[in-house]
């Protein structure tokens, strides 16, 4: 793999060095324990141990030998971590790691040695993120001394998933054969077993396992199917290890045993031929759609056997695929995208345009960036004409001097040559065809080229097939009939069957564009029929969508769907397909999203307790036994009710409270550990809007006045309205999880404000049967507990989403005013009922909520320091009766604040604490706390009705 990145020293680093070094780093991670763990938390590796565990892998051959592969010895070794580090691949701090990574700051390793740091102190490998090699590669953080955080640098972003693909196939030469895929099937199919036995003796969702004891039943399972040497299967078993580890997620690292392993997610042996030999492409989530990546087998992929004297090649043979939809569907552009992926992973492509001109298309691909091709391929188009030289010593009128022949030879001779610099060429035919035979003749030219074997994938294009039509029956002069409709079919199947033919026994993959689709042609149905991959492009049927306006159906309706796939699993459903300044960009349906994320889904645990930030609607959602729960973790909660009932705030209130600066509040952070950062998702609100809220009573309340301060554990993601469509708004969540992931982060509680509006505004939505599923699919997957603010329960049996979203939660609490008269609008007292809870145990009653409606002035705060003072004076602080009098005292000094639904018990809560402990708290402090406690009443309460 000889991509090379330029840097400023005498050293050319490749990806080679790059996934060789992560892997390096993956065996010393779990063949060599921490250093340092009794002095922090957890301990980090030195950096003298890569260089031995390097050694030790080339020696036993789980280490490449070529010129892109990592150096052996030992200053070489160094000095390629170091210029590694210098370009951005990996992170070098000085001191301890502490804090989040954008906060510390980078040292260079530049002239200095990656050995040693200043002070004489060594570097010590540390890990980004939690488990997993991909973007990180240990498990530990927090050494004393120099720090080298390993992970995905900017360089390698869009690089190092591809990387390692190529290099792990290159290092345990890894082939699209029968053997490899019945040795990973049995692999997947040993992990699994593990994984499920292991859940049997454990309630945890992941399965914990030992490497060696993984490496083992492996080889020992591999064995047993299919006798193969001892050593291959152990490269086999690696290989499966290292794609698992680095790049699907499935497998984590223990945090805490160095050499352990746990089994997070179920293995589909299809995804791991997808992920190995799958071609990846630039298409926003078409991998996601093919588990990996689209299977075009190439030649060079495809190992040769010897059967006696007879040279074989194994069953694996090219693809033959269609991309049928309508007219302005996008199909021509998908078809180009894909063939330039195809190029710049060192593969062939010829595209024949057989009705658009070729210098538009030309036109095109400078448009989308896609060329100048800076270096990674060879572009031949149609300019190659037109700047070569006729050759003086060949005949006029030779066949050789046709603009198609000189074209041809260049093509040849280029492809000839690249195959050696693992090149990739793309051929777009300068001229169009003008008869049947020219353009058969311009296939076979392309077929029988035989430098075509040795690249990884070769594609032939053409576009589209309706043209073969008119080209096998073009009008004669003389006005006559053509030729009789069925012969005119027999000759055009005959033709794109042999066609179909030669390219498999060439290991040419065929991109054949159809306009129209199967059930409106029968050539096309009959091309689908023979085809082995079928892309459909669909546009939205205005009939079907009443919502879709003809504007918006021409830019937002486009979908893509698998009609058809033999050899390779697909994720269902229509895709959003995008065309943008960079081409095409595809989003997975809500559909294809749920079934990805179905076999990773956590189970819940309902009994971790969770409050809403809200005393008094903990409180009501207790019950009277008060044994249950307010609300619980990783819980789906709904507040529903019409305009202006403060449901907006307290949202905030709940997305707040972990952090909040009340004592009373702070009981919340005592009693739920875990991440005290929380989302904000909405659709118009944005950080203004927050700000006003937080100058108000729930400001008051929280302790929080300042939106600087809420950014520190708050996150505001505002998503579009208009023509956007579900997989769009899921990807939006899927990207603001992933990138606060990367950073460390997690989120602890989730809020989605104002779902009407994004109902009212997003037409698309309201057809889309998977998009709520799939939204909560997604949550669940990430383990947080979501607050959903919707509607009154009058537009809720109207609004379709925000129905499915009440009946899917788990807890819904209704906002409610009375019924104004006719011609009227509701304006009297807000009051609050819980409709349904996790356990059923909650007051059935509804409760008047009091909004900022009563503050508490000075002197009455005076006042009632005073009586309170009074009545703790030589009473049990402990008794019922001082209980009562506490209560009395806040309901004669302020009028219905004594009233709170919770006020009662919280008093009795703190009085009970204040008992328990060994030396009584002053008289002094329990005064404040019940003090601040009756102040915060007059913000928000719910009053209980006699």
């Amino acid at each position: 793999m000889d991509i090379d990145i330029g840097t400023p020293a005498d050293f050319r680093i490749t990806l080679g060095h790059i996934v060789d070094m992560l892997r390096v780093i993956n065996t010393a991670a779990l063949m060599n324990e921490a250093e340092h763990g009794g002095k922090a938390e957890r301990g980090g590796m030195p950096v003298r141990i890569l260089w031995a565990t390097a050694y030790r892998m080339k020696r036993t051959g789980n280490l490449g030998e070529g010129t892109d592969c990592l150096p052996w010895k030992r200053q070489k070794f160094y000095d390629a971590l170091r210029l590694l580090v210098n370009i951005g691949y990996y992170d070098a701090y000085a001191g301890v790691a502490e804090g989040p990574i954008k906060d510390r700051k980078p040292y260079s390793l530049e002239d200095r040695d990656a050995q040693q740091a200043l002070g004489n102190a060594s570097w010590h490998i540390v890990s980004r993120s939690k488990r997993v090699m991909s973007p990180s590669c240990f498990p530990v953080q927090c050494p004393n001394e120099a720090v080298m955080a390993i992970f995905k640098g900017h360089l390698s972003e869009n690089l190092i998933d591809t990387a390692i693909h190529e290099h792990v196939r290159t290092t345990f030469d890894l082939r699209q054969s029968e053997r490899v895929f019945r040795a990973f099937r049995s692999l997947a199919g040993t992990y699994n077993r593990l994984r499920e036995e292991g859940q049997k003796d454990t309630s945890s969702t992941f399965t914990p396992i030992s490497f060696s004891a993984l490496l083992a039943e492996s080889i020992l399972d591999l064995q047993k199917e299919d006798p193969v040497d001892p050593r291959r299967a152990e490269q086999l078993a690696r290989a499966f290890i290292e794609i698992a580890l680095c790049v699907g997620g499935i497998l984590w690292r223990d945090r805490k045993l160095y050499d352990h392993l746990k089994l997070a997610a179920p293995c589909d042996y299809q995804w791991l031929f997808s992920t190995l030999f799958g071609l990846q492409t630039s298409m926003g989530e078409l991998n996601r759609v093919f588990f990996g990546g689209v299977l075009l087998p190439g030649a060079s992929q495809i190992p040769a056997r010897w059967d006696g004297d007879r040279h074989e090649q194994e069953l694996v043979s090219s693809l033959a695929a269609v991309v049928q939809g309508d007219s302005g569907s996008g199909k021509t552009t998908f078809a180009c995208h894909l063939a330039f992926d195809v190029v710049r992973h060192g593969g062939v492509c010829l595209y024949l345009a057989l009705e658009q001109w070729p210098n538009d298309l030309q036109r095109a691909f400078y448009g989308f960036g896609w060329l100048p091709d800076k270096g990674l391929f060879d572009y031949l188009g149609p300019t190659l004409i037109a700047n070569q030289p006729m050759e003086a010593e060949e005949p006029s009128g030779h066949s050789d001097d046709s603009p198609e022949a000189r074209y041809f030879r260049v093509f040849r001779e280029r492809v000839d040559q690249n195959h050696s610099e693992k090149k990739g060429v793309f051929g777009l035919m300068p001229i169009r065809p003008g008869s049947w035979p020219q353009l058969r003749q311009w296939i076979d030219s392309f077929l029988e080229i035989e430098a075509l074997r040795h690249y990884p994938i070769s594609v032939l294009a053409l576009d589209p097939f309706n043209a073969f039509v008119a080209l096998a029956d073009p009008p004669s002069e003389g006005g006559s009939e053509g030729k009789s409709k069925g012969r005119l079919s027999h000759e055009v199947r005959a033709t794109i069957g042999d066609i179909f033919e030669q390219a498999k026994y060439h290991n040419v993959n065929i991109l054949m564009l159809c306009e129209g689709g199967h059930t409106q042609d029968k050539e096309i149905a009959h091309i689908t029929n023979t085809s082995d991959l079928v892309f459909t492009l669909h546009r939205a049927n205005l009939v079907q969508d009443p919502y879709t306006t003809e504007t918006g159906s021409h830019a937002w309706s486009r979908r893509l769907s698998i009609y058809k796939s033999r050899f390779q699993k697909t994720l269902p459903g229509h895709h959003r397909f995008k065309i943008t300044e960079n081409g095409v960009s595809i989003d997975l349906s809500p559909q294809a999203f749920v079934r990805r994320l179905e076999d990773n889904i956590p189970s819940r645990r309902l009994d971790l307790p969770l409050s809403s930030g809200f005393p008094d609607l903990d409180d009501i959602l207790r019950g009277k036994s008060r044994e249950g729960r307010a609300l619980c973790r990783n819980s789906f909660t709904v507040y529903m009710g019409p305009t202006g009932c403060a449901k907006s705030e307290l949202a905030i209130l709940f997305l707040l409270a972990p952090v909040a600066n009340k004592p009373i509040l702070n009981r919340i952070r005592q009693k739920e550990p875990g991440s005290q950062r929380s989302l904000l998702v909405t659709f118009r609100d944005d950080w203004a809007n927050v700000g006003n809220v937080l100058r108000g009573p729930i400001g008051e309340y929280l302790g929080i006045r300042d939106v600087k301060q809420a950014q520190r554990t708050l996150t505001l993601l505002q998503l579009p309205v208009g023509f956007v469509s579900a997989s769009e708004l899921l990807a939006a969540l899927q990207n603001i999880f992933d990138e606060h992931a990367r950073l460390g982060e997690g989120f602890g509680r989730v809020v989605f404000d104002n779902l009407a509006y994004m109902e009212l505004m997003s037409p698309l939505l309201r057809s889309e049967p998977y998009f709520i599923h799939g939204l909560m699919t997604l949550l669940r997957q990430k383990r947080v507990s979501v607050l959903f603010v919707t509607s009154s329960m009058d537009t809720l049996e109207k609004s379709t989403l925000q129905a499915q979203i009440r009946d899917s939660a788990d807890n819904v609490v209704v906002f409610d005013r009375p019924k104004p008269k006719l011609g009227e609008i509701a304006t009297g007292t807000t009051r609050v009922a819980v409709l349904k809870s996790v356990h059923m145990e909650h007051y059935r009653e509804r409760c008047p909520l009091s909004f900022g409606e009563k503050r508490i002035s000075k002197l009455e705060t005076n006042q009632f320091k005073s009586k309170l003072s009074e009545a703790l004076q030589g009473n049990d602080w402990c008794s019922e009766e001082a209980v009562k009098k506490i209560i009395q005292i806040a309901q004669t000094q302020t009028k219905g604040l004594g009233r709170s639904v919770s006020f009662e018990n919280l008093v009795r809560e703190l009085l009970t604490e204040a008992c328990g402990k060994e030396g009584k708290p002053k008289e002094k402090a329990l005064i404040k706390e019940i003090t601040e406690l009756h102040r915060m009443q007059g913000f928000l309460r719910l009053e209980r009705i006699s």
